[in-house]
């Protein structure tokens, strides 16, 4: 059977999380608050049982992307390979018609992984790849040089979310890879406005990056972006090195920053400060308009 989650599944489903995905262990309680945090924002998640729930699958709005929907999801290991994975993919499917989602979509880090043969042989395909990049030695990194007439700055939350919104809508706009936050999304997912950094000339600004920092000494950079005019001018290089130099303050030890693998530019960039590749990430994605 095939129903909603409910929050006494937790109880069943975080041994069978732990299981499947033994790098990233849950407890019983983490897993729940993981779940109702994601329902809360909007996602969808359901539970396959028989005499207990053996297995679920969660489908998460994409910030910016409402369109898009991510999948997340197991099937406890001793009954994977009965179908129970295919009933659960297409209950969700046929749930999903008629609301706004129109693709469903996957990570993967390897093509030949169990989770992206069975997305494959259920009509996924690539739909983009990223390259992650990891700095390490962020300590020993040299200072920026100065730019004439630049600064970077933090505003407060408000001017923040607002400075971010028209940024990245000007930066973006019209590339494969833009991803239209609303300023309500924006402001859902800004832990502190210290985090967004801003690069201004003469007062304007002009360049933006996003940090976040993990527990394990890890940043990552995740939007980073500039004006079109003002691109090819070494201003996004002094915020990257900026932006890098503020994270080792705060303690981080390595820096992970990530680009579409069809953005040269920006990889180039990367390489050129030291950054080496980590891993790709693909992104396999279904349109709810195939049949099934």
């Amino acid at each position: 059977m095939i129903r909603p989650y409910h929050d006494g599944d937790a109880k069943f489903l975080a041994p069978v999380h732990t299981a499947v995905f033994p790098h990233n262990p849950l407890s019983i309680t983490a897993f729940g608050n993981y779940v109702a945090s994601l329902l809360d924002y909007g996602a969808k998640a359901w539970v396959f049982e028989e005499d207990s729930p053996l297995g679920y699958a969660l489908v998460i709005p994409v910030p910016g992307l409402p369109h898009i929907a991510d999948l997340k999801g197991c099937i406890a290991p001793p009954f994977q390979r009965r179908g129970l994975g295919t009933q659960l993919l297409n209950h969700l499917l046929t749930d999903l018609q008629g609301t706004a989602v129109r693709q469903v979509s996957h990570q993967v880090r390897w093509m030949h992984s169990p989770a992206a043969r069975f997305l494959q042989k259920h009509d996924f395909s690539v739909e983009h790849e990223e390259i992650m990049m990891r700095l390490n030695n962020l300590r020993q990194l040299p200072r920026p040089s100065s730019r004439e007439g630049t600064a970077v700055i933090t505003l407060p939350r408000s001017e923040a979310v607002e400075a971010f919104f028209q940024l990245f809508a000007a930066s973006f706009s019209g590339l494969p890879w833009d991803q239209p936050y609303s300023r309500q999304e924006i402001d859902a997912a800004l832990e502190s406005s210290a985090d967004l950094l801003l690069l201004t000339l003469n007062s304007h600004p002009i360049d933006f990056a996003w940090l976040h920092l993990q527990r394990n000494g890890l940043g990552l950079i995740e939007p980073l972006g500039i004006l079109p005019e003002h691109q090819h001018r070494g201003y996004g290089r002094f915020l990257l090195q900026s932006a890098l130099q503020e994270m080792a303050r705060r303690g981080a030890t390595l820096a992970q920053i990530g680009a579409w693998h069809t953005n040269r530019p920006a990889i180039s960039l990367y390489h050129s400060l030291g950054f080496t590749v980590h891993e790709t990430i693909t992104f396999l994605a279904r349109d709810l308009s195939s049949g099934y």
